[in-house]
């Protein structure tokens, strides 16, 4: 599939030394069904390349957004927080994030 998708439970290695292996076919990822079907396309090839070719700026740019989703998850505790179940989910799901974000 010309998709890319790992899971978070996939970073077993750096998101660089992922992305390197996978533009290198040294590795594959299938797509689950669901997601190609939201999508709705598979990624061109030619948008690949130009990834593959511009990789530091994509995980400046991802990094950008990990650090975005974490933030949106303590809005959500700090603006409801009464909310106790969303409050652990939201809390949790910010530390991923973080977690993400320094693998960058």
């Amino acid at each position: 599939m010309n998709l890319l998708y790992c899971a978070p439970s996939d970073y077993s290695e750096s998101p660089f030394e992922t992305c390197a292996n996978l533009m290198a076919g040294k590795m594959t990822v299938d797509v689950p069904l669901d997601i190609e079907q939201f999508l709705g396309c598979k990624t061109p090839v030619s948008w690949l390349e130009v990834a593959a070719d511009r990789l530091p700026e994509l995980l400046v740019d991802h990094a950008q957004c990990e650090k975005k989703a974490a933030s949106s998850a303590m809005q959500l505790m700090f603006r409801y927080p009464d909310d106790e179940e969303m409050a652990k989910k939201m809390s949790k799901l910010a530390r991923e994030e973080l977690r993400h974000f320094e693998q960058c």
